[in-house]
């Protein structure tokens, strides 16, 4: 594969370090030419005061050659990108609706809008950031030119990447319609100018789509709407939910089918390459690479347009994004091209404050839903810290909550908080991590098993405790993190960590104990030889003799003769059926 170049948020370095080198020449270059000239001085006499302007001239042809060939290499670069922007961008300031290029799918959201658009005033198109709200507004919009005869105007209120202030985004409005300007970013000044535009456009029939509202007070002042022929079409984030006189309708990411189609239309529009491949449509290895990249609209039409143009195999680039997926993240992996691409155009994990990105991120360690203790832990962060930031990532759609104040990457998303930790950040720090995760589980669940016994067998309580107290209800609420995190692959156990390995083996041995007094002994037989199929318990005597210990009284309650008698742990299979992996 070939790296991807002109990617958006990581500029290329070949024009800093041109400068670079350009500037440490010419330095070294007018000291030579001073040796020089002192040298030929002496031979050429009068003629050596030539050199001087010869290298001026000289060093002017060069910086002009590297100039145009650095513009022909910027020119060629922008002009082989892939098309990621549906919505066209206008080249000048005149806020006229643009056409939508590409726009695929999304035809029942459409249909919505336009029947919305039809009996009410104001409408917004809601959903998280980069999942096509703008798009899909914009194709609605279109579609109904023809009802608004006295205007369609569309105006970016994030512009430049900066969202405008209520002010500016009334000033545009009433340049473009005729009315006076507010005088001041004032409340009363801004309710001043909104009552002039619709003073103004009272009457008339005219579309207004207001595209990338991030928060309610840019539009505030023009809500409601009282004009009945004009509409009102915004299209923005959750936090434009609940917005007087404003009827929302939602959109998420598209389905797999959809997913599949943005694939193959960006394909479509690429040069053809040397090779031609299956089509995306029919290939069942499309369908998990959309999967993978969490179906968002830019980064499916990216890869698919970049797979197309340079003839990547749909399996190849598949295999590429699941090593970096599902890799150990101790474990270093060269990042592919496709990965890299993925992680580069995903804007809406962009537009995350540094600290929230870094939350992301470490999350995706955690396999099941975690509490906030468990988090702050994780990521090393006061809980109140914790506490803003995981509402940021809940507001923009990046993580939802769970029962007993939990939290979780969305499913969708997993695979891609993965893939950014691995661009991100290095080994050794989500080796860190997850030692973090682990110490904080297992000290919580020694503490929990040892208050086990005090309390009795759970149908023996009377009484109702609080979830940190109560042993039993912590373990039921947690017990799919614990064993997902106890249930390492058949194998894997031998590669985590050092630093990992002791908190894991502790954590086993007091979910072990839980496992005993609530009778589940499946699992408690799997946990023991997961722990036999590990290394350490070669290397360390006490550790299997403490797993075998712990068969024996699980086959002593199965009323089991056979499960007394001791064998080599070698000989004992681990949970995946076969023999466990031994050390060379």
């Amino acid at each position: 594969m070939t790296r991807p170049t002109g990617a958006p948020g990581r500029g290329p370095r070949w024009p800093l370090l041109a400068a670079v080198f350009s500037l440490l020449g010419g330095v070294l270059g007018n000291v030579g030419i001073n040796l020089l000239s002192e040298l030929v001085s002496s031979a050429l006499g009068p003629a050596a005061e030539l050199l001087g302007p010869a290298s001026i001239v000289i060093g002017l042809v060069g910086a002009i050659g590297f100039g145009v060939y650095a513009h022909q290499r910027r020119s060629g670069r922008e002009t082989s990108s892939e098309p990621t922007e549906v919505v066209s961008t206008p080249v000048d300031d005149v806020p006229t609706l643009p056409y939508t290029a590409g726009f695929t799918g999304r035809d029942e959201h459409v249909r919505a809008v336009l029947d919305l658009l039809a009996r009410e005033h104001a409408v917004a198109v809601l959903g998280r950031r980069a999942v096509g709200t703008s798009a899909c507004a914009i194709e609605a919009a279109n579609l109904c030119r023809a009802d608004f005869p006295d205007g369609q105007y569309h105006f970016d209120l994030r512009r430049g990447g900066r969202p405008r202030s209520p002010r500016q985004v009334l000033t545009a409005l009433a340049a473009v319609l005729g009315s006076a300007p507010p005088v001041s970013g004032r409340p009363d000044a801004l309710a001043a100018a909104a009552a002039a535009i619709r003073r103004k456009i009272d009457g008339r029939k005219i579309l207004l789509v207001l595209d990338n509202v991030d928060r309610p007070e840019q539009v505030r002042a023009l809500l409601p709407p009282t004009a009945r022929t004009c509409r009102l079409l915004l299209a923005g984030g959750p936090a434009l939910s609940g917005l007087n006189g404003v009827v929302e309708h939602w959109i998420a990411e598209p389905g797999p089918d959809e997913a599949v189609e943005l694939f193959a239309a960006a394909g479509g529009a690429a040069p053809a390459a040397r090779v031609r491949r299956a089509d995306p449509r029919t290939d069942p290895a499309v369908r998990e690479i959309v999967d993978l990249c969490g179906r968002q609209p830019r980064t499916v039409r990216a890869l698919g347009y970049r797979t197309a143009q340079h003839g990547w195999r749909h399996i190849d680039v598949l295999d590429a994004l699941r090593r970096a997926v599902r890799t150990p993240p101790h474990q270093r992996v060269a990042v592919s091209p496709a990965a890299q691409l993925v992680t580069e155009r995903d804007t809406a994990y962009r537009a995350l404050t540094r600290e929230a990105r870094r939350l992301y991120r470490l999350m995706s360690l955690a396999p099941a839903p975690v509490d906030r203790p468990t988090i702050a832990a994780l990521a090393r962060r006061h809980p109140e810290r914790i506490t803003g930031l995981l509402d940021q990532l809940a507001a923009a759609a990046f993580v939802v909550g769970a029962p007993g104040d939990r939290y979780e990457v969305r499913p969708l998303l997993a695979a891609n908080a993965r893939l950014h930790l691995r661009d991100a950040d290095p080994a050794r720090s989500r080796v860190a991590a997850q030692a973090r995760l682990t110490r904080q589980l297992a000290r919580r669940a020694e503490r929990h098993a040892a208050n086990l016994t005090v309390l009795g067998s759970p149908p023996d309580r009377e009484w109702s405790l609080p979830l940190d107290d109560d042993p039993y209800g912590w373990f039921d609420l947690h017990q799919e993190l614990l064993l997902a995190v106890v249930r390492v692959p058949a194998g894997a156990a031998e590669t985590l960590p050092r630093r990992v390995r002791r908190w894991w083996f502790r954590l086993a041995v007091a979910l072990c104990g839980w496992l005993a007094h609530v009778e589940r002994l499946d699992e408690w037989e799997q946990v023991c030889r997961t722990v036999l199929a590990t290394p350490t318990a070669d290397d360390r005597p006490e550790i299997a003799g403490w797993a075998h210990n712990e068969l024996g009284v699980l086959r002593r309650r199965r009323h089991d003769p056979q499960g007394r008698q001791r064998r080599s742990p070698s000989r004992w299979p681990n949970a995946a059926g076969g023999a466990p992996p031994r050390r060379g």
